[in-house]
């Protein structure tokens, strides 16, 4: 009979949802970064709306580690429905 592997430390949890969370990050930095140049031009892709949801879900991912519930990752935090679209338009 084999033993079943000890499940993972809270540590490891934490590094796979720190790694998660910077990808998210890194994913929207490029996004951001267009809508600000787009400021400068007057036409922006991505309306106020869904570029204050882009900041709220970003600090919510800066804020994931502080939360109770990290590291589990069905706590992350919620991707705006619309994200995916405008990180493919990249």
């Amino acid at each position: 009979m084999t033993q079943q592997p000890p499940p993972p430390s809270v540590e490891a949890l934490a590094a796979v949802e720190r790694a998660w969370r910077d990808r998210q990050l890194d994913d929207t930095d490029a996004l951001v970064a267009r809508h600000r140049d787009e400021i400068e031009d007057g036409a922006t892709t991505l309306t106020d709306e869904q570029y204050q949801t882009l900041q709220t879900y970003r600090r919510a991912l800066r804020d994931w580690p502080e939360s109770e519930l990290f590291p589990q990752s069905e706590y992350r935090p919620a991707r705006p429905e619309w994200l995916l679209g405008a990180l493919s338009k990249r």
